[in-house]
């Protein structure tokens, strides 16, 4: 994670389904993630919804927030 002045940049790493292992790196927050074009981090694959996700910055912290998908979200493998 890199911190700068107004802004916070993070790596985001796919690691399941048709994307796995892709690896985008220096995302600003906000990061949104889903199916639609709108979104920073868009992901290929029909099962993901198209605005599950949010990352924010808050200080040195990070925050994901779940935006009511219907599987819910996952970090390192545990759900939100």
């Amino acid at each position: 994670m890199n911190v700068g002045a107004n802004f916070v940049k993070v790596n985001v790493q796919i690691i399941q389904g048709l994307e796995a292992g892709t690896v985008i790196r220096d995302v600003p927050t906000p990061i949104t993630i889903g199916r639609e074009d709108e979104n920073l981090v868009q992901l290929n694959d029909e099962r993901i919804r198209r605005f599950p996700a949010k990352i924010q910055s808050q200080g040195s912290q990070l925050i994901l927030t779940d935006l009511q998908s219907t599987n819910g979200t996952r970090v390192n493998g545990h759900f939100t």
